[in-house]
């Protein structure tokens, strides 16, 4: 996997700065470094769940050293990096018997820090959506106000925030659609009549393990007007 992960970097910085004069092109570092020396340009390191090795493979210890040694090589005092970023569940401080990675700053869901007000949704911004999308505030307020922090005493869950908003607007617009419907209903009704008898129900019988959704709709909304 390292392996990989290197070739794949190599590739990518090789095509984006062909021009540069390497010393060897197989070294990841070395490639990095000669980029920075050239071209002065600084890197963000961005690693998403950076412990997954540690949480899937809990007992391949020679496997964690050989990673650890590897961001330790890659970042810990590298001209070239202009930040790295890590997420992931567990703290990096608990992995190694040496201080392979001392030189990150943790901020966790306990102690956030300064970015407190990044952990979620604050209240302005909660309240923006309630009024761009016609939500009640105070109901999201009691159900989604989880989070409370020192500098920052309103912190709401984006995950559900962003869920009940898209809830709301879709079943906004199927009442919309509904009511429009049901203004013409006289007459889909008489064509959806004839749907279901001439339409449906032949479909149902010729595909009867994958009916469409669309089917299923006109069938329900048949049932509706009636």
């Amino acid at each position: 996997m390292k392996m990989l992960l290197e070739k794949c970097l190599l590739r990518d910085l090789l095509k984006t700065y062909p021009d540069v004069d390497y010393l060897d092109e197989r070294d990841l570092i070395g490639v990095l470094q000669d980029i920075y020396a050239e071209y002065r340009i600084r890197f963000i390191f961005i690693i998403d769940e950076w412990d997954c090795i540690f949480r899937e493979n809990k007992d391949g210890s020679e496997a964690h050293k050989m990673y650890l040694d590897f961001l330790r090589n890659l970042l810990k005092d590298r001209s070239y990096v202009a930040l790295a970023y890590m997420t992931g569940i567990l703290p990096i401080k608990k992995y190694g018997t040496h201080s392979a990675l001392n030189m990150f700053d943790e901020f966790s869901m306990t102690n956030p820090k300064q970015l407190a007000e990044f952990v979620g949704f604050t209240e302005s911004e909660v309240k923006g959506l309630c009024n761009r999308y016609g939500m009640d505030f105070e109901e999201t307020r009691r159900w989604y106000d989880g989070y409370h922090f020192e500098n920052v005493e309103h912190v709401y869950s984006p995950r559900s925030v962003t869920f009940n908003t898209k809830q709301i607007c879709c079943q906004k617009h199927i009442l919309n659609r509904l009511t429009v419907l049901t203004a013409k209903s006289k007459c889909l009704k008489n064509i959806l009549t004839k749907a279901i008898q001439y339409l449906i129900i032949p479909f149902y019988i010729s595909h009867i393990n994958q009916p469409s959704r669309h089917y299923h709709f006109l069938y329900w909304y048949y049932q509706f007007l009636n």
